[in-house]
């Protein structure tokens, strides 16, 4: 069980924002152009690039596209060192208030080909943007009840103890379709050179 995690405070808000800032500014694009191309309002990056809001890790994840980035660029970076351990307690914790979850990075980081994720979803906790990746997805339901729905509205529901693998090029997303709280453990792969 992850305990403890590290809290992206508001200064790695306020820096997630200035790096947003700067990668829009040195393209030459303006708010209105990455809005359009994004799906994400104009407003809503302003406030982002100014460290005030909450963004969830789908929007993340189509800046970081838009920009021709990986997202782990955008996250705090751990120092290198000799064995890749990461202790109960240091996990990077990504909170996404708006869609009533939390996820817990159990891996070094988000540039190997096989990302090991735990996400705790509140009630009625779910993705707002669909995933997909160039790879493939294992699930493993800790808690809870879960449900994948791709884009076709092909849906499966996964209980406590209950597992799933799938080609993750298929866009989908997942919710917490249960009485209480679910804890859901995914790892994705990806093909080598593959972006995030």
């Amino acid at each position: 069980m992850v305990e403890g995690p590290i809290q992206l405070n508001k200064g790695f808000e306020q820096e997630l924002g200035t790096r947003l800032r700067r990668l829009r500014r040195a393209g030459g694009h303006s708010l209105a152009q990455v809005a359009e191309a994004t799906g994400i309002s104009t407003s809503f990056i302003s406030h982002i690039e100014n460290g005030k809001s909450d963004i969830t890790i789908g929007r993340l994840l189509r800046l970081a596209a838009f920009y021709g980035i990986d997202i782990s660029e955008l996250l705090p970076q751990r120092p290198p060192v000799e064995a890749e351990v990461i202790r109960d307690g240091e996990h990077l914790h990504l909170p996404s208030p708006d869609e009533h979850l939390e996820i817990f990075l159990l891996g070094p980081d988000l540039r190997r080909l096989m990302v090991p994720i735990l996400t705790r979803y509140e009630r009625g906790g779910r993705t707002t943007d669909t995933f997909s990746n160039d790879g493939e997805t294992f699930l493993y339901v800790l808690d809870g009840k879960v449900s994948v729905t791709w884009e076709d509205r092909h849906e499966i529901v996964l209980g406590a103890g209950d597992s799933a693998y799938f080609d993750a090029t298929l866009p989908h997303r997942y919710a917490n379709v249960g009485h209480g709280t679910a804890r859901l453990l995914s790892c994705s792969t990806r093909r080598p050179g593959a972006r995030s």
